[in-house]
């Protein structure tokens, strides 16, 4: 974790402070050094530590200067005027409240929600100088149009009161140099205000420390909010440290100097120059500790002469929040408030940039997306999303959008009964995707046909890739745990793989089987999908780390799934002393060095041509910790086999040019990527292009078959308007990876179609080939009447299967009938016009009753 440091005001604050000593006379005031209080600030010290080590945090900080400087300026003699008016700025704040374990609720720094809310309220009160008390300084006494609400939502959306306990006897006990309570249980700081409640403060020398804030140059960071003692939880308090956390200094900061007021001191100007803390032992009543007030001639001093037309030399502001007079504490000024209010809508703007202060009645939200996995073997997934109501009503109907790579796909209506923060699954239609890394985004809308209260917490995005990624592959586990597309399965929901950091790598997974007393169990870490097609051989290698613990044993395997993780085949099991890389012991086992990690091999050369996921399974023994890291997935590039062949598709050829027709790819209806990744295919290639020429008429998709026709390769290519097979790239002949099939073997050849019946060659082909395989003659088509006769001695594809079951029925009729008048790429368009109407009707009435061979369905 990055260790977060921000600028520290560590602050104590009594009742009153009572100096021990009476100040001397004016003119040694004027040159002395400011007198102490008998507790001072760490803020000094701890400011500078932190500058001298964190340049760009101190850079932030003078550049919020700058434009302090700058906006006073430009408000020349109206700087100080009192305008109403203001908008209010409403912050939201999480109070934690870290208590020692057994404090009971309303004891100690266990305190009640009332005892916060109550401190809440009166703070909005001195912010709204409710009191309406006037002071000698005329400046002194203003509403700062600032109010503090206790968040009603958390990070994640969820309902919340806006105090959170924690018990911890670690961090209940604060230490200003390590934020330690902070980094323990902030929420995120640009959103909340974070205001810790603990039983003490201590830490780089200090003792007896009310409370602190950081600055508003550390707006963001983890360790950024208000720190408090629990005995010194009150309004006064509060006003006090909220000043610091909206920019604010101690009104004695500096001392008398006062040759600048924007750079002097507190760098506020109607704050009159104090040499001290405190009351200056007169209580409340005012003392002039300074006589420097007027030293600025500048009009930015409101205490300039008054030959100047300024107010002179005046009394302390003893009233001064940011001063150390507790029980006098009463007022903020109007330099103070522009001060603050220029830091809350700038460098703290994101504090206002959201409505975590009210709940709403209708919101909804998606939560997750639970299917697709992160991999999937097939273009068309059906997404099941988690619906939340995060509203305080009932949640009976709302609307659920789904986007595929910034394309919006349809608008889904949900309607049933969900309570407040309760959850359901709901199934949408089918989606169909992209080869490759696609985005699914899912968001509500409307929820009880009412606007969404909430829309921050509407929306889920979700990486799914479609089809294999080709080697090599390699995942060393050291960023985030699980890795972006890997997944775990894990049935007990109890222990499973995690990340672990090790003395030989830095990280790497592991499962903790010392202390997991379930035998037998099986916990899964799976792979991304892995593409070998293409592939002529491939070799998996992963580092294991493992020593048993006498007398129990523990396992690991390493399975192959060739069918999207439907059955899994296993290539690797080892347990026990044979899966040991270090000796037995009797306690739970952690590498003391790479010795203690083996590199294992794996042959996959039998899944070459594949798409595959790796399955990595703990089997539990109640043994000892089991680690893996460095899985690597390398391959062999096949040396391609090319087949050629030529075939055309009824209605879609044209006698009088002798060639096919190009619609669909003219008008940009021809998808980019294959599409028989559905059923009946269920093809899992790849086969993709960037920019589809409008040459091409369709996809068809090619298969070798052995001699007993059980299918060994399939491609989808690109069938051209002169029937010729092409791959992606443009090249004529379709691409087979060596290895996945044989040079010089024959294979029989079929072609299958979207919405024509398929066909096979009449005869084993000795592939490679070199000039097609002509479909287009009726004596090269295996069975008697596979195609039709569209010109004198030219043969084409039967069209009307628009079931692609392999028969042409009435089915395929009610399926044109319900899609009739379409305009899109799909099934029921026979002739691959782009629109389905009556000439398709026509080839489907034609045709209707003509059957495929079996083989070739």
């Amino acid at each position: 974790m990055k260790t977060v440091f921000s600028i520290i005001v560590a602050c104590l604050l009594a009742n009153q402070i009572l100096l021990a000593q009476e100040l001397g006379n004016p003119a040694q005031k004027r040159k002395g050094a400011p007198q102490q209080p008998a507790q001072t600030c760490a803020t000094d010290e701890v400011t500078q530590n932190m500058f001298r080590q964190y340049p760009a945090t101190m850079h932030l900080h003078e550049s919020m200067e700058r434009a302090y400087r700058q906006k006073i300026q430009e408000l020349g003699n109206s700087a100080y005027e009192r305008m109403g008016g203001d908008p209010i700025l409403t912050i939201p704040v999480v109070v934690h409240i870290v208590h020692r374990t057994g404090i009971p609720v309303g004891t100690e720094e266990n305190l009640t929600d009332a005892d916060i809310i109550s401190v809440i309220n009166g703070v909005n009160d001195r912010y709204a100088h409710s009191s309406g008390t006037a002071y000698s300084n005329p400046y002194s006494g203003v509403n700062i149009g600032v109010e503090l609400c206790l968040a009603q939502r958390d990070p994640s959306g969820n309902f919340t009161t806006g105090i959170v306990r924690h018990a911890d006897n670690t961090l209940a006990e604060n230490d200003i140099t390590t934020y330690n309570t902070q980094l323990g249980y902030y929420w995120n700081t640009t959103q909340y205000m974070n205001i810790y409640i603990t039983h003490s403060i201590s830490g780089g020398g200090t003792s007896g420390v009310a409370g602190y804030s950081t600055l508003a140059s550390s707006h963001g960071n983890n360790g950024d909010g208000v720190v408090i003692v629990y005995s010194a939880w009150w309004s006064g308090l509060l006003a006090h440290e909220s000043g610091h956390y909206f920019n604010l200094e101690h009104n004695f900061q500096g001392g008398c100097p006062n040759n600048n007021c924007l750079t002097n001191g507190d760098k506020v100007c109607d704050t009159p120059p104090k040499n001290s803390a405190g009351g200056a032992g007169a209580g409340c009543s005012p003392s002039n500790s300074c006589n420097t007030d007027d030293d600025d001639l500048s009009t930015n001093n409101p205490f300039r002469p008054v030959a100047s037309g300024g107010l002179g030399d005046v009394t302390d502001s003893n009233e001064n929040y940011m001063d150390y007079s507790g029980g006098c504490w009463g007022a903020y000024t109007v330099g103070q408030k522009q001060r603050m209010r220029l830091a809350i809508t700038t460098t703290r703007a994101s504090l206002l940039a959201n409505n975590y202060c009210f709940f709403t009645n209708n919101d909804a939200g998606i939560t997750g997306v639970t299917s697709p996995s992160a991999s999937v073997c097939q273009a068309t997934v059906t997404p099941v999303v988690t619906l939340r109501n995060f509203g305080g009503a009932t949640l009976t109907s709302v609307s659920i959008i789904a986007v595929v790579n910034t394309a919006w796909q349809y608008t889904h209506t949900w309607t049933g009964s969900l309570p407040t923060d309760g959850t359901t699954n709901v199934t949408l239609p089918d989606l169909t995707l992209a080869s490759g890394a696609n985005t699914l985004v899912f968001f509500t809308l409307d929820p009880n046909s009412s606007p969404d209260g909430y829309t921050a917490n509407d929306t889920f995005i979700f990486e799914v890739n479609y089809g294999g990624t080709p080697p090599p592959i390699s995942q060393n586990f050291e960023g985030a745990f699980v890795p972006a597309q890997w997944s775990l399965t894990n049935p007990d929901g109890a222990t499973t793989w995690q990340q672990a950091s090790s003395t030989c790598n830095a990280n790497s997974a592991y499962i903790n089987n010392y202390s997991y007393n379930a035998p037998g169990n099986l916990d899964h870490l799976l792979s991304p999908l892995v593409s070998l097609v293409g592939y002529s051989g491939a070799t998996l290698t992963f580092d294991v780390a493992y020593a048993p613990f006498t007398g129990y044993t523990d396992g690991l395997l390493v399975s192959v799934s060739t069918n999207c993780g439907a059955t899994f085949t296993e290539v690797y099991n080892k347990s026990g002393l044979t899966l040991a890389t270090a000796p037995a012991i009797g306690s739970s086992f952690i590498p003391a060095d790479c010795s203690q990690w083996r590199t294992e091999t794996v042959n996959l050369n039998a899944y070459a041509g594949s798409q595959i996921l790796l399955r990595f399974t703990n089997v539990n023994g109640y043994g000892n910790n089991l680690y893996l890291d460095n899985v690597n997935l390398s391959g062999v590039v096949a040396t391609g086999i090319r087949v050629q062949a030529k075939v055309f598709l009824e209605g879609a050829y044209n006698p009088a040019t002798g060639a096919m027709t190009n619609t669909l790819s003219a008008n940009g209806l021809l998808p980019a990527t294959q599409p028989y990744s559905g059923a009946p295919w269920n093809y899992g290639g790849t086969e993709t292009t960037a920019s589809v020429p409008a040459t091409l008429t369709d996809w068809v998709l090619l298969e070798l078959l052995n001699g007993s026709l059980n299918m060994v390769a399939q491609r989808a290519a690109f069938v051209r308007t002169d029937g010729q097979l092409t791959d992606t790239d443009g090249t004529t002949g379709v691409l087979f990876p060596a290895g996945v099939v044989t040079a010089g073997s024959a294979y029989t050849l079929r072609i299958r179609h979207r919405n024509h019946l398929g066909v096979l060659s009449a005869v084993p082909l000795t592939i490679p080939n070199a000039s097609a395989y002509d479909f287009t003659n009726n004596a090269n088509v295996k069975g008697t009447g596979q195609v039709q006769q569209v010109a004198a001695g030219v043969y084409a594809l039967w069209a009307g299967d628009c079931q692609t079951n392999g028969v042409i029925t009435y089915t395929d009729f009610n399926k044109y009938f319900t899609q009739s008048g379409t305009s899109a790429y799909i099934a029921t368009d026979l002739n691959l016009d782009g629109t389905v109407n009556s000439a398709d009707f026509t080839l489907y009435r034609n045709n209707a009753g003509r059957i495929a061979l079996p083989e070739a369905r």
